[in-house]
């Protein structure tokens, strides 16, 4: 009789913990088949283990990242920092990285005593015995859950069988909202290339083109802090942009220079033109670098270079201040988005380029002393500098898309193939008209802006020039009768004296008579009045000494 009492007891009992062990199944799986969403998931599942797991004082989810082989804690409850750590594990380490290295489960009754850790770390949470299984899909592995208690705990054998199966279903769970949660992100991550291809599309200044990037890395993609640093022509790494917590001026603007032998995450991601990413921060060497992300208080990050053809422009850094890890869409994305912002550093290196040219143009344009203009097809200003303003006398506000260069034109019926030629270049003097009615005589020369209907027309002022021609001309005639007078002079004056001499002589015969005599006199008083004509002509004709 009392071997049968005992023996319903035992039924009595397997019977209440298989009724115990659907309950939690149950409980579980409509608990967590109620959404798709991870993070909903998981706080699901930590409560229902609460609830249904009364001595339990902490629990943790690890979850892993294939690409990395590294598992990342993505949701605890009731654990301190000290227990947590930096949230990531390499497969094998720790209690998480064990359980996942073996896809077997680990059930400790006395942590202290297990040898695997510090005992001291336990002693101070008062955490006295755990179990752990692994989170599975089929043959694939999820992540890990453990749990704590603060008391001595034997899991049973029951409990070690359920467990597992639990594991199993949170799995399969589990890998159905990373599925979902990745379209949602995939989706995020197409907006987020198209803000990016917004962002660098408009043309500005660089650093307004990375703070608006840095920015659109952050808000749409939800890392924590976002940096851009373009690479200087002394080899530099310098910061010109970024956005989020602690990226303040300072760190914005860190400057890396490289050294030789150095080995840092940002180096090798310059020199071999590939993304690196970092999910343990402790394996950082010493220096300027890890000072800086440790100023970022950053616990995992990539590095994005920036690449034309063989040349690194610079890089793009994100980072997650918590526990987060890159999945492979993520490097996909940023990768692409270090290629949209190459393309568009080219451009806005180009524009500023071509900003430079076009103000040094201006600048020569403005500067020049000759009217320079240039026109459309049909005569109407397109753009006039300051000597066309001062030669037409109007200002450019009158001219540009209001009035017609033949306006000007004495001649307005002027042959304007004349003045706009298909090809080459093509000069003509033109009688100008001012806005006073002033008269103007100007040479033109025109050239065709190659693939445009507009033409450059210079417009230079001849008038000074013409009058000075003339003035040259009536010198050259002034001095041309000059040299006539000279030589009529001498013509003249050598009969005179020959006249002169001859009637002296006639004076001295004796046989001349009286009559004769007042004749030579006459005669010698006529030429010497004629030389006085002959002097008086060459005075005036001979060119005066300016005062």
């Amino acid at each position: 009789m009392a071997k049968k009492s005992a023996l319903n007891h035992h039924v009595k009992s397997d019977s209440d913990f298989r009724f115990h062990e659907m309950e939690a199944l149950w409980r579980l799986s409509s608990a967590i088949s109620r959404t798709l969403h991870l993070d909903e998931l998981l706080q699901t599942t930590i409560e229902t283990f609460l609830s249904s797991f009364n001595s339990l004082s902490g629990i943790e989810i690890y979850l892993y990242q294939r690409d990395l082989k590294t598992l990342f804690i993505r949701s605890h409850r009731g654990l301190s920092p000290d227990i947590v750590g930096t949230g990531t594990l390499r497969l094998g380490e720790g209690l998480a990285g064990g359980i996942a290295k073996s896809r077997t489960p680990i059930f400790l009754e006395n942590l202290s005593s297990s040898g695997l850790f510090d005992p001291r770390v336990f002693e101070k949470e008062k955490l006295v015995s755990f179990g752990g299984v692994p989170l599975l899909s089929g043959e694939k592995l999820i992540g890990t859950i453990g749990l704590y208690t603060r008391s001595t705990y034997r899991f049973s054998v029951e409990e070690r069988r359920i467990l597992p199966e639990m594991g199993s279903m949170i799995g399969s769970m589990i890998e159905n909202a990373q599925l979902f949660e990745q379209a949602d992100v995939r989706a995020k991550r197409y907006v987020t290339i198209c803000n990016v291809i917004t962002a660098t599309r408009r043309l500005g200044k660089i650093t307004e083109l990375l703070g608006d990037l840095s920015e659109v890395l952050v808000t749409s993609l939800e890392y924590d802090q976002s940096w851009i640093g373009l690479k200087h022509s002394t080899g530099e790494i310098i910061g010109r942009g970024g956005y989020g917590k602690c990226m303040d001026d300072d760190a914005v603007h860190f400057k890396y220079e490289f050294s030789a032998g150095e080995q840092s995450p940002l180096s090798l991601a310059v020199n071999s033109r590939k993304p690196e990413i970092h999910a343990f921060i402790d394996d950082l060497k010493p220096g300027p670098f890890q000072d800086w992300i440790h100023k970022l208080e950053a616990q995992s990050f990539g590095l994005f270079p920036i690449v034309s053809g063989n040349q690194t422009l610079g890089v793009i850094g994100v980072f997650y201040q918590t526990d987060r890890n890159f999945a492979e869409e993520d490097i996909k994305t940023l990768v692409r988005i270090s290629e949209q912002t190459a393309s568009a550093l080219e451009n806005l290196q180009l524009y500023e380029h071509i900003k430079t040219s076009e103000k040094q143009y201006r600048t020569v344009f403005e500067s020049s002393g000759s009217g320079l203009i240039i026109v459309d097809e049909n005569m109407n200003f397109i753009l006039v500098n300051r000597a066309f303003e001062d030669l037409c006398g109007h200002d450019r506000e009158k001219l540009v898309g209001k009035m017609k260069l033949p306006l000007f034109f004495l001649n307005e019926s002027l042959d304007t193939k004349k003045l706009l030629p298909e090809k080459d270049s093509s000069s003509l003097e033109i009688e100008f008209k001012n806005s006073r009615g002033q008269l103007k005589q100007v040479f033109a020369t025109s050239t065709p802006i190659p693939d445009s209907r507009s033409w450059v027309i210079s417009l230079v002022n001849l008038t000074k020039q013409k009058e000075l021609e003339k003035k040259l001309f009536r010198s050259e005639e002034l001095a041309a009768i000059g040299e006539l007078s000279a030589g009529i002079a001498h013509e003249i004056r050598n009969p005179l004296a020959s006249i002169t001499t001859s009637v002296g002589l006639l004076k001295d015969e004796k046989t001349i008579s009286n009559e004769g005599i007042e004749l030579l006199d006459i005669l010698k008083e006529e030429a010497e009045h004629l030389a006085v004509i002959v002097d008086d002509f060459l005075l005036f004709a001979r060119p005066k000494t300016p005062v």
